[in-house]
């Protein structure tokens, strides 16, 4: 069913804002309607969005002008970004049936993306402004086309070829490549199922070229010729491998299993070698032949072994320095926990008991006196039974209490000769050993030792003169409190000795190391293990401990054995020794009589390989056929090929007869039309169709496109031409819903004969077409109004400044 346009509604598109709808009315029954009014208020707009709503698209717009990352800021199509903008077009058929498209334009992009920035929906009937608001805060069914719709036929593809025409885009076909030319009558001639056979031949099956990749015939034939040449390398080099002829060997085991020990693959009767490689084969020989060499080197390979582990421990100095330390806890060839324990429990004693007695250590400064550290002593032992704890706690107390009372000067005064006390005594000892008479306060230089002494001590008479009562209490009590603990400080003394802080830390270590021996089951192991190789007698104990070390290394190192096999060395390398013994060893502990024999082990070698021959005779004969099959494949894969080709070529032959078909049936429409309305065209009447292509030439033997040739006049009169043979030839009312012509300015650029011309061909020929033309130019508004009007045809003046603002 025809539609024509009855109204368009706009709101924030282009030129128009968005305070209210802005419409184009179109009276029924009037033909032409002509859109007029001065340049800039609305004209091509009305074209842009007939175009927009039926194509998604605007043709005079140029995408390529703009960056497409570029922010424009707002879309292109809207007036102000505040809103989205707002298309309503109302369709009326002959049956005054009503149709109404609303299309919404998204305010959210703003680069130059017309297609996504457009949705559609519609409903049958009409809509009134004032609901509208409300209707599409309702909406749901939004199309991102309305071809979704599925209510109007139409070429959508070709929208400006077959019903509308553009001033500013009249060459726009016409620029077209000769091939683009006649594409562009693919929709209309319904050849797109067809071509699209084609692009699959060519793109998915066969491509361009034999050459052509990620195609699939292409594909399948390289790959079958890869796999081909494949098997006939692997099937020269199976014969080659098989040219040598094995004799027959009767099977025969070479080794002797212990119970429920799984036999070697290569030493059983049935040999599975349908899928062995030659590598693994090379490993099975390799097998054989090291076993064998190993069982005869056995002896020699235990002595390896041994001297591996005497020059392992003779190389570890930490082995021989933990031997060192801990060799006394060894008795008759075990480690000695229990004493290593029991040493742990004894130096652990003298720790605690230095880390409870600093009152006792430090000349019974009162300062370090803690009762508990006493009482813990005593518990240990170390502070006799019989000593009054509490007593001795009391006199500390009393000590304190009469330090307190003693005035500034009076602490310097006792601190002093105390510390002169503690200086002389220690200058005494120092004295034993030394005959210096220097001062150890002053440094001075007396005569001799007796006169040092004299000075000592009388200053020291005249430093205690000076003190005062409490002092002298403090000493008494000082001289009962010493009295009550020598007993203990006599056994710390004779436990710690000095009990000097390297002294400590030197037990805390030696008791840290004992624990962690404790702990280490393989550094106990390993000194049991050295001391297997030390002999008792020497005399390496009286040695200083780097002495020591060396020493315990030559002793060691004097356990190597030497080999009786002279290649044995060579052997160990070539057959890898260590392998073969970790994997066989339980086959090795028992007697293998054959493994001396050089024919039986060559024998089973002999066996392995003349199995493996009766296989690759079999895998010959197997690849032999798979090289048959893929040859068949490849022949028939190139037979496809060579049919798809044919079949692509065909289609194209059909096509292109087809096309040239209809520019036939075109030719003499286009001749009549460029004839009519080309009045003054001086090198003939009408414009040709070139037989052999989409060529429009100005007669049957000229070369050059008119679109080389014509003025620009000329050329908007061919196009409105070709406009009018397109829409009359193909375009029919019982398949095709649009019932007008839409002519955006066609005579701006023409003369006055070519427009009485053109008006003609509009009253004549298209009389059941709404036609809608724009112009500025009023006096060719009032003509073209006035020649339809003389045949009784009342046209429609639709002035757009002063209808619509």
């Amino acid at each position: 069913m025809s539609y024509k346009i009855e109204s368009l509604k706009v709101r924030n598109f282009k030129c128009f804002d968005n305070k209210k709808f802005y419409e184009f009315y179109f009276i029924q029954d009037t033909n032409p309607t002509i859109l007029s009014g001065p340049n800039g208020f609305g004209k091509t707009t009305f074209f842009d969005a007939i175009e927009l709503i039926f194509t998604k698209k605007i043709t005079r717009l140029n995408a390529e002008i703009e960056d497409g990352r570029t922010n424009l800021g707002k879309n292109i199509l809207l007036n102000t970004s505040d809103e989205c903008g707002y298309l309503i077009l109302r369709l009326i058929n002959t049956r005054y049936e009503k149709l109404t498209i609303i299309a919404e334009i998204d305010n959210s992009l703003t680069k130059l993306t017309v297609e996504s920035s457009i949705k559609f929906t519609y409903i049958e009937g009409t809509m009134e402004s004032t609901s509208f608001d409300e209707f599409i805060n309702n909406t749901v069914n939004w199309k991102s086309d309305i071809t979704e719709f599925e209510n109007l036929n139409y070429i959508k593809e070709h929208f400006n070829i077959y019903y509308y025409v553009s001033q500013a885009e009249s060459v726009h076909f016409l620029k077209n490549t000769i091939s683009n030319r006649k594409d562009t009558m693919t929709k209309l001639l319904q050849t797109e199922m067809i071509q699209g056979k084609i692009d699959i031949i060519e793109k998915d099956l066969i491509g361009a070229t034999k050459a052509k990749k990620g195609v699939v015939v292409n594909e399948e034939i390289t790959a079958t010729k890869n796999e081909l040449d494949s098997k006939i390398l692997n099937l020269k080099k199976k014969l080659d491998d098989a040219s040598g002829e094995y004799e027959v060997i009767n099977y025969a085991p070479l080794l002797v299993y212990p119970q429920n020990t799984e036999k070697k693959k290569w030493d059983i009767e049935n040999l599975d070698l349908q899928n062995i490689t030659e590598k693994q084969l090379v490993e099975y020989f390799a097998e054989i032949n090291g076993i064998a060499k190993l069982y005869q080197d056995l002896a020699d390979y235990k002595k390896y072994l041994k001297n591996k582990e005497i020059l392992t421990f003779s190389n570890s100095n930490e082995a021989i320095s933990n031997y060192i330390k801990f060799y006394v806890f060894i008795k008759d060839n075990k480690f000695d926990s229990q004493q290593v324990e029991d040493e742990i429990i004894k130096l652990n004693r003298t720790l605690d008991v230095y880390k409870y007695s600093a009152f006792f250590r430090k000349e019974l400064e009162i300062s370090n006196y803690k009762k508990d550290d006493v009482l813990q002593l005593q518990q240990m032992g170390i502070v006799s039974e019989s000593l009054n704890i509490s007593e001795v706690d009391d006199l500390v107390n009393e000590i304190k209490a009469l330090n307190s009372q003693l005035g500034n000067n009076q602490k310097k005064i006792n601190e002093l000769i105390q510390a002169r006390e503690k200086l002389h005594s220690i200058n005494k000892v120092k004295d034993n050993n030394s005959n210096s008479s220097n001062c150890p306060y002053c440094n001075y230089p007396y005569e001799n030792l007796e006169l040092l002494e004299e000075a000592y001590s009388t200053l020291s008479t005249k430093l205690k003169s000076s003190q005062d009562g409490i002092s002298i209490e403090i000493k008494d009590k000082n001289i009962k409190l010493a009295n009550f603990i020598k007993p203990t400080v006599d056994l710390v003394v004779e436990l710690l000795g000095k009990g000097d802080v390297d002294k400590i830390d030197q037990i805390r270590v030696l008791a840290s190391e004992y624990s962690m021996l404790l702990k280490s089951e393989k550094k106990m192991a390993d000194i049991l293990k050295i001391g297997e190789f030390i002999v008792e007698v020497n005399p390496w104990k009286e040695l200083d401990d780097e002495s020591r070390l060396i020493e315990l290394k030559r002793i060691i190192e004097s356990n190597l054995t030497g080999y009786t096999n002279e290649m044995f060395l060579e052997n160990l390398k070539l057959y890898d020794y260590d392998k073969v013994y970790n994997e066989n060893s339980v086959l090795l502990s028992i007697e293998q009589s054959n493994l001396n024999d050089k024919d039986r082990i060559d024998n089973k070698i002999r066996f392995v390989k003349y199995q493996n021959s009766l296989i690759k005779n079999k895998e010959i004969d197997l690849i032999k056929s798979e090289v048959k099959m893929l040859i068949t494949k490849l022949k028939k894969l190139e037979k496809i090929r060579k049919q798809f080709d044919e079949l692509k070529n065909l289609y194209n032959k059909a096509i292109d007869e087809y096309k040239n078909l209809v520019l036939k049936k075109l030719r003499v429409p286009l001749l009549i039309y460029t004839g009519k309305i080309l009045q003054d065209y001086q090198n003939g009447l009408g414009v040709f169709i070139n037989q052999e292509e989409m060529r429009f030439v100005s007669n049957g033997d000229a070369k050059h496109d008119i679109l080389n040739t014509f003025s620009s006049g000329q050329l908007s009169g061919f196009v409105l031409s070709f406009l009018f043979a397109m829409n009359k030839r193909y375009i029919a009312e019982e398949n095709d819903d649009i019932g007008f012509i839409l002519i955006d300015d066609p005579v701006q650029t023409m003369d006055d004969i070519n427009i009485a011309s053109f008006i003609e061909v509009l009253r004549n020929d298209f009389p059941n077409k709404q036609i809608i033309l724009s112009t500025h130019e009023t006096d060719k508004e009032n003509y073209i109004l006035y020649k339809f009007l003389k045949y009784n045809l009342k046209g429609q003046s639709f002035n757009v400044k002063d209808n619509m603002y």
